[in-house]
């Protein structure tokens, strides 16, 4: 019912404003019309023009309009003339006039439970509606304003009935101050704000960061800072008003870095860390749970706001994948894949397909959805997995593992492998083109891939003889020279630098003989392969040592916001940040060449707040 009065009221406001009923020669008495003309039923007639011959006296009794005549009204059982009345228009109350059409018949109907049109202000009075009726008695043309009066949004009368558009807008703070992570709980105060009609939004940094608005009050609204806000300005829009929060209210962004213990063989790790970046205070608590052993690895989906780990599952079997809340760090949910028969070796997330690609030591890729973590697929692809890049362009996905081996790994030492780089296609997971290429002798493990977009090729490193390989992405039998990265060095992971100039490669140094020694980053032109100064450059991070050489893993990636390349090992609880500009340590009064984490057996796991 209310849906009918308000269109009757809006439509009424149209037609007055496009179909105005004014007219040259109405009167109220004959001295009003030109000589020779006489004024009936307040309009003047010449002496030539026959009146309507249903004009009737107003003083008739009626029951509905049409006992009347045209231009005339049943008004309280009585029929009256209606001012200033042109063919095909009807008028309601002297001041609101719509178009009769044959749509407009059934919201016309003076039968409906509205009663009498005269009621409309009455009823939607009574529906608590903040729309306020003015000039009833004013029979004068209604514009533009009039209309814009009505104001908020009228598609539904169930967001009109509460609106209110009187209140000017006006934002104050934000709590709480200071640097502050995305997904953080954000109250902003103020006056103004729109609860109900459908135009408040709260931007940071510009139209494309759009907060999820969770509460909002008379005073105040609470607003979740989205996964890509930047510093800067946050801007509140309600009703068409725009203000924003300025100076010491503005928006700063505390980024993280965090990464996971990933333990040894006989004393799994099961914590993960956080530090703000870069100057390496501990967030919160900075230390938490992984809820699994063996935390690798560490993901950042700022989509849905979850740290993700990795874990080889408490229960013994499988994996997890365990969701922690962004800001607060707090456990969220965990998905577990019982079926798995050995750990993860890296995982990626496919944002476009709302996809995470997880490869696995037993040569399966298993795909679970974003934000609800529950596992889609799961594709053989080779003996073992260690690497995995996603090629948006031409929508492959390139992985790197191991090939022709008759002692499927972790049951023996990594005597019968051949290093394989894999391409499928990235919606039906199915070979593409050369499908496989297998390399080096024997015993060759294919630790990283990673694909160039720049050039259209792929990297891939050969742990055990210590290669660099390079590919045509279009033709995997076209790789370059095999280069050779050093003596006893064993490559683990790649990273591209600032605009993918440059490539990094993080190694061990003893891949086949356990002796002391740290780990060492090597640089190259991606375009020419030719080696840039500086390299290699010792990160100081202990690897393997003659008492345990169980503990050789690296990891490396690249910050692309400050250019930095972060390394980690397993076997040393510190953390290399190394300057790309200049190829020299990010110096910390605490340790001036590596950052010590909270860490008691290393780190392998990890991840940087870089967008």
């Amino acid at each position: 019912m209310k849906r009918q009065l308000l269109t009757i009221l809006l439509m009424s406001v149209i037609g007055i404003t496009y179909y105005g009923c004014s007219s040259s020669n109405s009167c109220n008495k004959d001295s009003d019309c030109p000589s020779g003309q006489k004024c009936l039923n307040q309009k003047c007639y010449s002496n030539a023009t026959t009146p309507d011959p249903q004009i009737v006296d107003p003083n008739i009794g009626c029951s509905k309009d049409d006992e009347c005549g045209t231009c005339k009204r049943c008004d309280d059982g009585i029929c009256k003339p209606v001012s200033d009345c042109d063919a095909g228009l009807v008028q309601i109350d002297g001041s609101r006039d719509i178009v009769k059409s044959d749509v407009m018949e059934d919201i016309l109907d003076i039968e409906s439970d509205a009663g009498d049109v005269e009621d409309i202000a009455g009823d939607i009075e009574d529906a608590d509606t903040d729309i306020e009726i003015t000039d009833v008695d004013d029979g004068g043309d209604t514009g533009p304003a009039d209309i814009d009066d009505v104001g908020g949004d009228i598609s539904d009368v169930s967001d009109v009935a509460f609106c209110d558009v009187s209140a000017s807008l006006v934002v104050t703070k934000r709590e709480p101050v200071g640097d502050l992570p995305r997904g953080t709980s954000m109250k902003i105060s103020g006056q103004g704000f729109d609860n109900e009609c459908g135009t408040l939004s709260v931007y940071f940094n510009g139209d494309n960061n759009p907060a999820k608005i969770t509460e909002v009050a008379s005073s105040y609204i609470k607003v979740t800072v989205p996964g890509f806000a930047q510093s800067g300005d946050i801007t509140v829009k309600s009703f068409g008003q725009e203000q924003k929060l300025t100076g010491g209210n503005v928006f700063k962004l505390l980024r993280r870095l965090l990464f996971t213990d990933f333990g040894s063989g006989s004393s799994p790790g099961n914590k993960f860390f956080a530090l703000s970046f870069p100057n390496f205070n501990a967030y919160m608590s900075g230390k938490y749970d992984s809820d699994g052993n063996f935390p690798y690895p560490i993901l950042l989906d700022p989509y849905n706001l979850m740290i993700l780990v990795i874990s080889t599952d408490s229960g013994g079997s499988g994996y997890s994948i365990s969701a922690y809340d962004f800001a607060t760090v707090s456990f969220i949910k965990k998905v577990t894949n019982d079926q798995a028969k050995t750990g993860i070796s890296s995982a990626v997330l496919d944002t476009e397909k709302n996809r995470i690609y997880l490869t696995s030591l037993d040569g399966m890729l298993y795909v679970h959805e974003m934000g609800a973590l529950t596992l889609k697929d799961s594709i053989q692809i080779g003996v073992a997995l260690y690497g995995i890049d996603i090629d948006k362009q031409h929508n492959r996905i390139f992985l790197s593992g191991t090939y022709d081996s008759s002692l499927p790994p972790p049951a023996g030492p990594p005597q019968d492998y051949r290093g394989a780089l894999f391409v499928i296609d990235r919606d039906t997971f199915k070979p593409v083109g050369n499908q496989v290429v297998t390399f080096g002798d024997k015993s060759s493990i294919a630790f990283d891939a990673k694909y160039h977009a720049q050039s259209n090729r792929v990297f891939v490193v050969d742990y055990i003889a210590g290669y660099l390989y390079v590919f045509n992405a279009d033709d995997l039998n076209s790789e370059t020279a095999p280069k050779q990265l050093g003596s006893d060095f064993g490559p683990m992971r790649i990273a591209f630098g600032k605009g993918g100039v440059n490539v990094y490669i993080i190694g061990n140094n003893s891949p086949k003989t356990p002796i002391d020694t740290t780990a060492t980053i090597v640089g190259f032109s991606a375009d020419t392969l030719t080696e840039i100064s500086g390299s290699p450059f010792d990160t100081k991070l202990i690897t393997s040592t003659s008492l345990d050489n169980s503990k050789n893993l690296v990891n490396l990636v690249y910050d692309d916001l400050d250019g930095y390349l972060i390394a980690v090992s397993d076997a040393d609880n510190r953390i290399a940040v190394i300057i790309e500009n200049t190829f020299s340590f990010l110096t910390n009064p605490a340790s001036p060449d590596n950052t010590s984490t909270f860490s008691t057996s290393g780190n392998f796991g990890i991840a940087v707040e870089d967008w």
